[in-house]
């Protein structure tokens, strides 16, 4: 359904917001884990670990919603813990 009226002016200038903004949440998560020499999937996947032990590969993949051929990288990049 398109959007109709006021709403249809206000809806594209608050996805172009939400999308700066999360470009630039993005690119200060980058900045904050790279002298770790990590990128943001891989922090989450050893925070999930962390706090969780043990997972499932496929847990793993649905909580860093990355698909499952991606994995194994983001795993074995990092053997340093956190």
């Amino acid at each position: 359904m398109a959007a109709t009226g006021s709403h249809a002016r206000t809806a594209a200038p608050s996805s172009l917001l939400i999308a700066q903004l999360a470009r630039g949440t993005r690119r200060r998560i980058e900045e904050a884990v790279a002298p770790l020499g990590l990128r943001p999937r891989e922090l989450l996947a050893l925070q999930h670990l962390r706090e969780r032990g043990p997972s499932a590969q496929q847990m793993l993949v649905e909580s860093l919603g990355i698909d499952a051929t991606n994995l194994v990288g983001v795993l074995t990049v990092s053997r340093t813990p956190v």
